[in-house]
């Protein structure tokens, strides 16, 4: 938020202060007129004075903002000073308009006050509250239309990966990974004589889309691949802190085993099935991926 929308809002906030108090005025009168019905509609008629100064003064001070937003934006620094105009802006035309609608309407009386409510009614709706709407609709057809051509371009991208990166089938490891399903996770073993970088997860299929749960490797006291927190000993050298940390990969080595663990994961994907991802650091390249990999993630349709 910039100082000129804080701006904005103190202004609009003393503007709403002062048409309440013209309000609050004119209910106080009707409350001691015993004749009432007259009182009541003059409490009726500020109320309408009211919103109708709001509703120019905001349709004001945005349609000179529009105009006027390039320029502020060309002259950098110096643009300030166009957002310290709009609430002036905001405040004559509000005002201005308080004053002519309440002339308008002793002029034409009481009969003719429901006409002129009404033409101020169309007035708003076509010069702020449609092209308010039409401009969101735009922006969120604009904005499909932008994640349309986001998620083809992920999806050549993905195919072009497929093509020259081993894979399999879900819930099918490489020929060099044990894999072992557990209470609490998924434990792996490296039958390889290399190094490699594993990742699981468990997939759910959602159309030409997976949605995904990352398995999580519990690391303790700083073992061997695992990214681990250090304090200082009393001597300055650094010893591995007591903490556990997690991480969404691991390097195994030739042998070793790790428990990737479900977490937040279950019971959602309790039927899901396990997705494989291995990367060689050597080469900086994947070796196996399962077939899932080559599907973007799913995502909330945009409203």
């Amino acid at each position: 938020m910039t100082v000129g929308h804080i701006f904005i809002f103190v202004v609009a906030g003393l503007t709403i202060a002062f048409f309440g108090r013209q309000l609050v005025s004119a209910m106080s009168a009707a409350r001691h007129d015993h004749e009432g019905g007259l009182q009541t509609t003059k409490v009726v008629w500020k109320l309408f004075l009211g919103v109708a100064g709001i509703g120019f003064g905001v349709a004001a001070s945005r349609y000179f903002w529009l105009a006027n937003s390039a320029a502020a934006t060309r002259a950098g620094a110096g643009g300030l000073i166009y957002m310290f105009i709009v609430p002036i802006v905001f405040l004559c035309a509000a005002g201005a308009s308080y004053a002519l609608l309440g002339w308008l309407g002793a002029v034409v009386g009481r009969g003719g006050r429901i006409g002129l409510a009404a033409l101020v009614a169309a007035v708003l709706w076509s010069g702020l509250i449609a092209p308010m709407r039409d401009k969101a609709r735009i922006e969120r057809q604009e904005e499909k239309a932008e994640l349309a051509a986001l998620r083809e371009a992920q999806l050549r991208q993905l195919q072009a990966e497929k093509q020259r990166i081993p894979h399999g089938p879900v819930d099918t490891p490489p020929a060099f990974l044990a894999v072992e399903r557990q209470e609490d996770g998924v434990s792996l073993t490296n039958l390889s004589n290399d190094t490699y970088q594993f990742t699981v997860a468990l997939v759910l299929p959602r159309g030409d889309e997976i949605e995904r749960c990352q398995l999580m490797v519990e690391e303790t006291n700083c073992e061997p691949g695992a990214t681990c927190a250090y304090q200082l000993a009393k001597d300055g050298s650094q010893v591995p802190a007591n903490a556990i940390s997690y991480s969404g990969s691991a390097f195994l080595a030739p042998g070793r085993t790790k428990l990737f663990r479900y977490r937040s994961c279950m019971p959602r994907f309790s039927e899901a099935g396990l997705e494989f991802q291995v990367w060689d650091a050597r080469t900086r390249t994947h070796i196996y991926k399962s077939e899932s990999a080559f599907l973007p993630d799913s995502r909330p349709p945009v409203r």
